[in-house]
């Protein structure tokens, strides 16, 4: 199969999800990421389990492992390592990816970050060669007791179809208590429609915590997403 079209093939459900590349699965489990930094020398270890169905579609897996640190200067750093199935094909991807704040959040400041991801990716039958390189501008502000809301706006180019897209995501968390979280987002990409999902994440210990989602299509029922992930901070 052509390389372009393999490529489209694969990844015509999970692309609509993976929006923008994973510079840290800070959000997790939402798409949308938050403008909080790790400090320095924190860590965090963070994996995920996907599974993205589509009518017509082969279903694909997703297995995520990631481990990412606070560098210093208000910035962290985060290696990302991801393999697709669909079809009884198997996809790699390693992402680097980083942070940097550039306005601290406060109670009546909004936080600003810039996040940035370079991929690259191994398909079957083809060698490992750069995938997307992405930049968002990250906006996280408390709207009201315990709500918080954030907001990104990216870009993104794919260089193996190669393509270029804006990214936007809008999302919303409220504490629930007792470690509890429920969240939503709304987010898409220039030509693609955009999604809609819920979260739930609990926090087990201050260093353990356990999240889900479930995300569709907005407009239509016929592509779905499920996620399950935990981290440990460090």
């Amino acid at each position: 199969m052509h390389m372009k079209n393999r490529f489209a093939a694969v990844t015509a459900v999970a692309l609509v999800w993976a929006l923008p590349v994973p510079s840290a699965h800070a959000g997790r489990p939402l798409a949308t990421d938050d403008a909080g930094v790790l400090a320095t020398s924190e860590c965090e270890w963070e994996s995920f389990a996907a599974r993205a169905t589509q009518r017509g579609r082969d279903a694909t897996t997703t297995l995520s492992t990631q481990i990412g640190c606070g560098v210093g200067f208000s910035s962290q750093l985060a290696l990302t390592l991801q393999r697709e199935t669909s079809a009884g094909q198997h996809t790699r991807t390693l992402v680097l990816g980083g942070k940097t704040g550039v306005v601290e959040r406060k109670d009546d400041t909004p936080g600003v970050t810039l996040a940035w991801g370079i991929a690259g990716i191994k398909q079957p039958g083809d060698s490992f060669g750069h995938e997307r390189t992405a930049l968002t501008l990250i906006v996280s502000h408390e709207l009201a007791k315990d709500l918080t809301g954030h907001a990104n706006l990216g870009w993104q180019r794919s260089h193996l179809i190669p393509q270029s897209a804006t990214t936007w995501n809008l999302a919303a968390e409220y504490a629930l208590g007792n470690g509890a979280e429920l969240m939503a987002e709304y987010y898409g990409l220039t030509h693609a429609r955009p999604a809609l999902g819920a979260g739930l994440r609990f926090a087990a210990t201050d260093k353990v915590s356990v999240d889900a989602s479930f995300t569709v299509l907005s407009g239509t029922a016929k592509a779905k997403l499920w996620t399950i992930g935990a981290k440990l901070a460090f």
